[in-house]
This record gives structure tokens, sequence and C-alpha cells, in this order.
């Protein structure tokens, strides 16, 4: 986003100190100093002419003049300051500029001259001019351009205007006295200019960030907002106005409001004037009717509002435009709109149909009541609108329809049902197709209905239904399948028997296509019919006997062996096939099912791991299945034995199982036994031997079934019972009314009652009625979505005592996945709360420590700042990954950016590609030798300049390396120098350093 996007909004923010109260100030300071030193000098003189007490008294006219200039700094400051150093979190870095230092000298220059001009006027005031010059230096300067001035200006007075004039001696102390009286002049003056420039910086910081809320409000308004300078031009589109217009807020940006967006008016298309609302004399409302064109000639409709942007003054500074899109709500009504016309086109269709329509509301009244429903009723439909079917209908059988409307309702689902009514014509006979009918949302708001007179279907049925009876008779005694096909394969004849079987009426089945509904596919058309239509044209003999399958009505196939005969008419022309069928489906089906029940307990048995056995006592013979040897872990083929099993047993569970066998075959008993076995891999398994002595105890059956994945769930579960009844924090079961079904000892222990005194009760029972009833409210809406809660509660204990619980309460759902009960884990965190509150406590004062300390330490970091800015070589210091940590002003002018901006940067984002890799190189190579790396190198844009560059690793206490510290010098003069000495040496002597002039400090 451009600076300027965003001006508009700035402007209106009210700064934290003004221009007007830094005049108050200025100008309160200036004229309290002024003042002073016009008549305190003329007051000292004229009440005390002797030199001895003049000096005294000057010197205390001087610390009383301190004493009250800071006394008045310090109210001012205080009183102007005070919201600013609250709002900001540290004063702003404040920087004299090279000009300013420079007027800050020039000044008490001039201020000597113009003095010396008019010596003989102000004589003996050796300060009268020297005040002003010392105060607009700080005024323009700051700290450093004051103190330089007061410096300037005491040295021009000493030597030029303090007799003796033209020399550094001092004939009287008192001037000595006068100089220092000065000099904290100065110092109070540069201190005071100083904190008024961090008092503006902060005051720009904290308009900076108001204009950064702004802005992020603007960009998360769901709306889109558009915002123009006076003279139209676009300065801010927030995302939603991007999306809207189709522009980039970049690209937007300084363009008119016109070239990136047309605004018309949806009716007159007249387009939208901001003038009125720019130049002060109106806005423009809110309001829906207006069209925004976009680039690519799409239209939108828009709800706008504009409103102007206002100066501190009061000027307006431009607008803020709003957009609401409104196309889906336009959506919408043209949607609503179609279902009009949907209505409007149903009820022409109803009132054109010849069957009776009607609809009716869920209480029975009627809706909708069409011409053929008039008709047949003899009941208009306004004397049947809102009316139930008593204006209609008899009362015996109003109560029948009543009853059946009930059931749809209830049912929700479409039905079709006869019902006989009475007409204008006598009773008739109603096919009536009936369904709910449903709301937007789905719910059912009544039912509609379709009824057609079928009383002459119905007679013209009865008539064929005694003709095809009384024929049907004769079939009706085979107890076979007896049917006739014409010669499209369509059933002509079916006896009731083969009704039976495919179940159908009689009359559901004439005329159908028997090869497409009663065959199943694709077999029916692809390979039946083709053979079926070569034998009625004579290309192939019928055969005597043939098998297919049958497709009954509920999908059912069943196995028919068929015969059949061809059918002639009295001419003899082939008329169609007669066939008689007998079902071989149960008799298949035996068979199949024998198979099916041997494979399915085979794998039941591999699936359960049980197998089965059979052991004759008297011979000892044992035969068992294949899934005993798999459990056994034996190959299929090993003989069985009862060594076999025996062996995998301890001596004592070999001799349970012997005993078991023993008491079996002499008292025909049953056993069921548990027994531990040795696994072929050393592991334990278990096993569950049954056995049933029969033939008196002869013979015993029994099975062998692999427990051994059970037992160790019974022992999960032991172990989980244990841990849940042992656990120090309460555990509660409830069913879903929230009635206790469980708690374990740490409950008991928490609370004071007993198991059986809260079992079956609500947990209310401990409740003091101090927590929240919205903590119940948010409990039960979460578990009511199936979702776990914790919070906190305030109980009561059994002997009346009060404690904090912190409960996490789940639901538990059964195997299918519904909720069954709900599980609540309850810690006691009274004391816990209590000790939270301690540490809270101790933690405010820490911070407050921290917070000490802190500025402790940025007072130093400015110290060690001003040390470093003194170093006329580049420094920095840099953390182990390369970042700036801090340096001084040479390395920031070197690199042409501010110290802030270059602070945090590695030297891949501040120089080319190869001089950064050459620089993280030898960084490198300092952290990992622990030693002063030092190279002379030639930078690129300073071609014939050589630089020594040193880096040092920086090491803590334990000996860690914390980063590096790097100095740079431009050493190309000293080189120059060197290469002369040596080439005009004879003979050759090493260089000698030059003397360096050092600067008076």
């Amino acid at each position: 986003m451009p600076p300027n996007a965003a001006r508009p909004f700035s402007q209106t923010q009210p700064a934290v100190l003004s221009r007007g109260q830094i005049g108050k100030i200025v100008g309160l300071y200036a004229l309290t100093g002024f003042l002073w030193i016009l008549f305190s000098d003329e007051a000292i003189v004229a009440l005390f002419p002797e030199p001895a007490r003049f000096a005294f008294v000057s010197t205390v006219k001087g610390w009383i003049f301190v004493a009250l200039t800071t006394l008045l700094l310090y109210l001012l400051l205080t009183r102007y300051g005070r919201h600013a150093d609250a709002l900001a979190p540290a004063p702003a870095e404040v920087r004299p500029g090279a000009l300013r230092l420079v007027l800050a000298g020039l000044l008490p220059a001039l201020a000597a001259g113009v003095q010396w001009s008019l010596w003989s006027i102000v004589s003996p005031y050796v300060w009268f001019l020297m005040f002003p010059a010392v105060f607009f230096s700080g005024w323009l300067g700051g700290w450093l351009s004051g103190l330089l001035a007061t410096l300037l200006a005491i040295g021009l007075v000493w030597y030029i205007f303090i007799p003796p004039p033209f020399s550094f001696e001092l004939a009287e102390p008192a001037q000595f006295v006068s100089m220092t009286l000065f000099l904290t002049m100065g110092v109070l003056f540069s201190y005071f200019h100083h904190r008024l420039h961090q008092l503006i910086a902060t005051n720009r910081q904290l308009l900076n960030a108001s204009e950064s809320g702004y802005l992020t409000t603007l960009q998360s308004i769901g709306d889109a907002v558009v915002a123009v300078d006076a003279a139209g031009h676009i300065e801010l589109l927030n995302p939603a106005a991007e999306a809207l217009t189709g522009w980039r807020a970049a690209d937007a940006v300084g363009k008119p409001l016109a070239a990136i967006m047309t605004i018309v008016t949806e009716s007159g298309r007249s387009p939208l004037n901001l003038t009125p609302v720019l130049t002060g004399s109106g806005f423009v409302s809110d309001s829906g009717d207006w069209l925004l064109f976009r680039p690519n000639g799409a239209d939108r409709p828009v709800r706008l509002c504009c409103a102007p942007i206002l100066g501190t003054n009061g000027e307006r500074l431009g607008a803020v435009l709003t957009f609401s899109d409104q196309s889906i709500q336009r959506a919408a009504e043209r949607e609503r709109e179609a279902k009009l016309r949907s209505l409007q086109l149903l009820d022409a269709i109803a009132n054109g149909s010849s069957d009776a329509i009607f609809a009716k509301d869920s209480d029975g009244r009627y809706l909708l009541f069409n011409r053929a429903a008039e008709i047949i009723t003899g009941k208009s439909a306004a004397e049947v609108i809102g009316r139930d079917d008593a204006s209609i209908f008899p009362a015996d059988l109003v109560a029948e329809l009543k009853s059946n409307d009930r059931l749809i309702l209830d049912a929700g689902q479409r039905v079709t049902v006869t019902e006989h009514l009475p007409t204008n014509d006598g009773e008739a006979i109603f096919m009536t197709t009936k369904g709910p009918l449903l709301a937007d949302d789905g719910r059912i708001v009544g039912l509609f209905g379709i009824a057609r007179d079928i009383t002459e279907l119905k007679r013209s049925q009865d008539e064929l239904r005694q003709v095809h009876d009384r024929n049907q008779r004769y079939l009706d005694t085979v107890q076979t399948l007896m049917l006739a096909l014409d010669m499209e394969g369509r059933v002509k004849m079916i006896n009731r028997a083969g009704c039976a079987l495919l179940g159908r009426a009689d009359t559901d089945m004439a005329g159908r296509d028997w090869f497409l509904d009663c065959v199943p596919q694709p077999q029916g058309q692809r390979d039946l019919y083709p053979r079926f239509r070569k034998v009625l044209t004579g290309v192939q003999d019928a055969r005597l006997d043939d098998e297919y399958p049958i497709l009954t009505k509920t999908g059912e196939t069943r196995m028919i062996r068929w015969h059949h005969k061809l059918l002639t008419d009295a001419d003899g022309r082939l008329t169609g096939l007669l066939s008689s069928g007998e079902d071989l489906t149960e008799r298949l089906q035996t068979q199949s099912t024998l198979d099916e029940k041997e494979t399915l307990l085979r794998r039941l048995g591999a699936m359960a791991k049980i197998g089965g056995w059979r052991y004759t006592p008297a011979s000892g013979a044992l035969t068992w299945t294949d899934e005993v040897a798999d459990i056994l872990a034996l190959a299929a083929d090993a003989k069985p034995e009862l060594d076999t099993l025996s062996s995998r047993l301890a001596p004592a569970e070999r001799h349970i199982l012997d005993q078991a066998l023993r008491d079996a075959a002499r008292h025909d008993t049953a056993f069921d036994l548990e027994l531990a076995a040795t696994g072929t891999h050393g592991n334990t398994q278990w096993f569950r031997v049954t056995g049933q002595a029969l033939r008196d105890g002869t013979q015993i059956d029994g099975t062998l079934q692999d427990i051994t994945e059970r037992k160790h769930a019974e022992l999960q579960l032991l172990k989980l019972s244990q841990a849940v009844e042992q656990s120090p924090e309460s555990i509660v079961i409830t069913d879903l009314n929230a009635n206790i079904e469980y708690v374990n000892q740490a409950f008991v222990q928490a609370t004071g009652f007993e198991r059986a005194e809260v079992l079956g009760k609500n947990p209310r029972i401990l409740q003091s009625g101090k927590t929240s009833p919205a903590v119940f409210g948010d409990l039960w809406q979460a578990l009511q979505q199936g979702l776990s809660w914790q919070g906190e509660f305030i109980n009561t204990r059994k002997d009346g005592s009060e404690y904090v619980e912190l409960a996490s309460i789940s639901p538990i759902r059964d195997a299918n996945g519904r909720i069954s009960h709900y599980l609540a884990i309850k810690e006691d965190i009274s004391d816990k709360k209590r000790l939270s509150e301690e540490l809270s406590r101790h933690r405010r004062n820490l911070e407050e420590l921290v917070a000490e300390r802190t500025a402790e330490l940025r007072l130093t970091g400015n110290y060690l700042q001003a040390l470093i800015d003194n170093i006329p070589q580049l420094a920095w210091l840099k953390d182990i990954d390369g970042h700036l940590l801090a340096a001084n002003r040479a390395l920031a002018d070197f690199s042409g950016m501010s110290i802030v901006d270059i602070l945090g940067k590695t030297d891949a984002e501040l120089y080319p590609p190869e001089i950064a890799e050459r620089n993280r190189h030898m960084e490198q190579r300092a952290i990992e030798t622990r030693a002063r790396q030092t190279i002379e190198e030639y930078l690129p844009w300073q071609p014939g300049r050589i630089h020594e560059t040193s880096r040092a690793p920086v090491i803590d206490a334990d000996g860690r390396v914390l980063g590096t510290v790097g100095f740079s010098r431009d050493i190309s003069s000293q080189k120059t120098w060197n290469a002369n000495a040596s080439e005009h040496a004879w003979p050759p002597r090493p260089p000698t350093a030059p003397k360096l002039r050092s600067w008076p400090t």
C-alpha cells in the first residue's frame, strides 16, 4: 500500500503533544529566562553596589535561576509529556543533522558579532544575546547542538567581553561563577529541547500506529471500501473492494475513480457525482439503486454510502465510499418470482386437468380445489377452501378420510388407494394418490391428492375377471405350473399353481412378456427368446425336456424342468406354446444347503478358532477336525492323539483334563474347562475344552477353542478396572439422564459420600450454588453434540465444606457409536487455586523487577550505542546466524541506510551475493577456530580503496560462541604511503608508520 493511501485517515487523529502545547512550553521557558536576565542584574547593581557583595549575590542569583528554571521545566514536561510517555514504549531516538550542528556553531558567533556592535548600549551585560543564541541552537538541533552552542558562547564571551577583553584571563572570580551558571543554563536548555524533540518523535510514532490500526480495520471490513482524495483520485481499496472492482489496490491508487469503475443509478443510469461530498455541499446516503460497472463491462447491483473525510480543522480531505454487493439479494428476488410463476402454472394445470386435484393443510383444511373436483362434488372452490371434509362428505365417511390423511402425514410417504365416494351421479370409485406437502426446510405442512374416476374401468375389469375365472378353474386343479404363450412370448394363460409360484395374481400376469419379466436377464432375452422364436417358426424342433430358471415377484430365482407342446388353432395354424413346469428349486436348494452348511461350519470354526473332536475311552481312539490341528499348530495330516494335547499342558492342568474325561465316561456327564498350555513358541496359550458323553459313556464328543485373545482381554480389563478404582482422581460414570452408576474410591474420599449414598442419584447433590448456570449450559451443549467438556465446579462435601474441582466430562459410546453413558474425571484443585493466586502475586512482583532492570539495560544500551557511534571505523555485532544485533553510525553511513533499517538483517540482504558469501565464510571460520580473522579486501563499489576487516568470536562465560564482532577500516592511504616509501628508499627499509595527530578531547 503506498504511504499516501491512508493519509486522509491519519490526519483526522489527535496528536499526543500538539504544536500549540510545544509553543506554550518554549514561550513560557524563554519568557522566564529573558525577564530574569534583563531585570536581575539591574536589581543587584542597584541594591548591592559593593563589588564583594555583588559577586556573592550574583552567585546566589545564578543558583536561584537554575532552581527556578529546573522546577519550571519539570512542571511543564510533567504536564505535557505524561500522556506520551504512557502510550509510547520508549522515547524515539533523535539525532541532529550536520546542517543543524553548523547552525548551532554559527548562531553564537552571529550573536557575538551583533552584541559587539551594540556593546556600548548593552554593556556590561556580557550574556545579553548569548542566551537566545543557545536557546535557538538547542531548539534547532537538540542535545548536541545546544551543548555545542553553549561551549562556543562561553568561549566567545570569555575571550571578547569579559575583562580583560581579547584574552582568557579573569579579572574577578565572580566572572567564573557567571560562566558556570551560563554553562548550567545551557545544559538545561539542551536537555529541555532534547526532551521536546523526543516528544515530537513519539507523536509521529503514535500517529503511525493509529493510522495502521485504522488501515487494519478497513482491510477486515466485509463491505467494499474505497477512499478518494479531494481531487477524486483513489487512495485506498480494501480486499473486498478489490474483489468487487477487479482492480488490485497497488494498480488503482492514484487513478481517478472513473478510471477503475463506473457507478450509475440503476433506474436513470445517471453517473455518481462526488462534487457535493468533496466540496461540502452534500453527501450520498445509503441506497440500493446503483449499478457498478467493472473494467470487463460486467455490472453489479450495489448499495452505496458516501461520506466526507474531515481534517482536524474541519476541512474536507476526500471521501469514503462503501459498497455492499446486492447480487445475492437480487438472485433471491428472481428466485421468488420464478416460484410465483411456477405456482401460477401449477394452478393452470390443476384447473385444466380432468382428475380431481386438491391440497390440505396439516389440520385437514382445503388449500386447493380444482375445477374437476368442483364438478365431481358439486361444491365450488369458494365453498370448500379453508374448510375440512365435513363440508363435502357425510360424517361417517369424514372420520375414515381423516384417519387415512393422518396416516399419510405421520408416514411422510406417498400412497395410492381406492376410495368409494358419493358424487352428484351417485357413488363412484376413485383411484386416489396422496402424498405429503413439504416446506422449503423439509417440514411436512399438509398433503396433496389426485383422484381419478375409475368406476367404468373397474366394471370392465370385473367382467373380464369372471370370464377368466371360468376358464381358469380347469387348470387350477393341476398342481404343476401350466403356461400358454402367444407367438410373441406374451402370457396368454397361467394356472393358479404358476401364479402362486411367481407370487403374482393371474390378472397381473395376463399379457406380460414372459422372457422379459419372468426370466432372469440377460438369459431371457439373449438365449431363451431367440430359441423360442426358432421353435415357433419351424427352424428348430421343440424340446420335450428343458430346464431354465424363472424370476418371482420378490426377485427370487426358481429352477423349473419344462415340457413343451405347440398350440394350433382349428385351421392348424401355429398360435403359441403350451408348457408345463416342475419346480426343482427345493430339491436343489436342499443339496446346496447341506454343502453350504458343511463349508460354513468349517469357516466358522476357523474364524472362532474352535474345532471338534471325538474320543472313545475304551480304545483311546481320538479324531478331530482340521480346525483342532490348526489350533495346535499341527499339520493337517497329523495323527490325532490325546497325548499331543496333554503334552502342552502343565501337570496340574493335565490331571484336570484326564479326570474330566474319566468322570464323563463313568457318569455320562458333561464338562467345560479352561486350561493353560505352552504354545509352539514358548508362549502361554489358553484352551477351552468342552465335552459331552454319548452312548452311555462309550463315546465323548467335544470342542477345542483357542481363547488366548479373550484371556488377554480379560486381563487388560482387570488391569483397567483396578486402575480406575485406584486412580487418585475422582471418577464418576452416569447414564444419559445423569444418574450415577459408578464412583471410585477417590470420589468417596474427596466428597465424604459412600457409594450407596450416591448410586442412582444426580451429581447435583454436590452443587454449592456458586457455580455459574452458564457453566452447566456449556456442559450440556457440548455433551449433546457428542463433544468432551472441561471446566471448574465449586462443590460441597457431605460435611458442608466447599472445594473447587477441575472436571473433564466425555461421552462414552457403545459398539454402534451411540452415546450410552457419560464419564467424569474430576480433580480437587482447591490447593492448586490458592497456590496459583500466590504465584500470580509473586509473578507481578517479578515483572515489576524485570521492568526496572529493562529500563536500566535500555539506558546502558544507549550509552554503549553512543560509544560505538564515535568510533571512526566500521563496527558491528552479529548473532550466530549472521543477523546484525548492533552497528555504529559509520557502518550505517557506509551501507546507505539507517541503523534501525539494517538491524536484524544479514549480509545477504545488504551486499552483493559474492561479498555476502565471503563475509559469511570468514565469520564461520572465526566461530570454528575461536580466533580473530583479519583480511584485506576490495569492494566493487569503491574501486581503488582497500579495507582491513577483522572478525572475532563472542564467547560467554560458559565457553559458548554467541556470535561475532567485526571492525573494518580504510587502509588505502596507509598502503599508498608504504608503497611510496619502499619505492624511494635505498637501501629498502621497512616503512615506518606516519605520525598521526590526535584531536584534543
